[in-house]
């Protein structure tokens, strides 16, 4: 007899009485169990999240994404298309974004990015890219500069190695607003690094950092 069997009833008495396995009462006594469990976690999640403070509220104007996109030097997919666009809606709410982008490898997840970081420059705000390692953090540099350096557009790179004579300049001008875009590692959330008007957050391979720390 498999473990899972009721061992009472056979299984024409279980249909014509509605008894569920051993196995199913387990697996219906779990299931409620974790709605409790997600339940106490909204109600707890909720609270915090109404209490954050109204995001800039940036403008709809698609013709910046449009000038991006005309720009590039191929073509976007239509999930990159899509995951854009329902960006661009949400960033010009009131309410904080809180989106998880999600692709293999190569899918063009830094491209969408990218374009973000266009349409927010090209509103007045800025935009910070968190990184894990700094091997991740000049790749990322290096393809967003690429994209964005045409629109006039600066990108700065903060890295645990950046040399002092370098980071000085780079953080005063950040916090006078002048630096539209900062990619980096943990050195962004150090002491002494402040934004003039920053809007928008990206972080790459988000379960490698804390709570906290995001």
């Amino acid at each position: 007899m498999a473990p899972s069997e009721d061992p009472v009833a056979s299984p024409i008495c279980r249909r014509a009485r509605r008894i569920p396995t051993v196995g199913a009462a387990d697996t219906a006594r779990i299931s409620r169990a974790r709605g409790r469990r997600a339940a106490g976690a909204f109600s707890r999640i909720d609270p915090v999240a109404r209490a954050r403070p109204g995001a800039p509220r940036l403008r709809g104007d698609v013709r910046p994404a449009r000038g991006f996109v005309k720009a590039l030097p191929f073509q976007l997919t239509n999930a990159q298309r899509l995951a854009a666009w329902r960006i661009l809606q949400d960033i010009a709410r009131p309410q904080p974004m809180n989106r998880l982008l999600e692709g293999d490898v190569g899918s063009g997840k830094t491209v969408v990015a990218a374009m973000t970081m266009h349409h927010v420059a090209r509103a007045g705000f800025q935009s910070v890219l968190l990184a894990p390692t700094e091997v991740l953090a000049r790749q990322h540099a290096d393809v967003i500069q690429s994209l964005l350096g045409p629109f006039q557009i600066d990108v700065g790179l903060l890295v645990g190695s950046t040399p002092a004579a370098a980071r000085k300049p780079m953080l005063a001008s950040l916090a006078a607003g002048a630096l539209p875009v900062l990619i980096g590692t943990h050195a962004l959330i150090e002491e002494g690094v402040q934004f003039k008007n920053l809007a928008l957050t990206v972080v790459d391979e988000q379960h490698r950092f804390g709570v906290g720390q995001r």
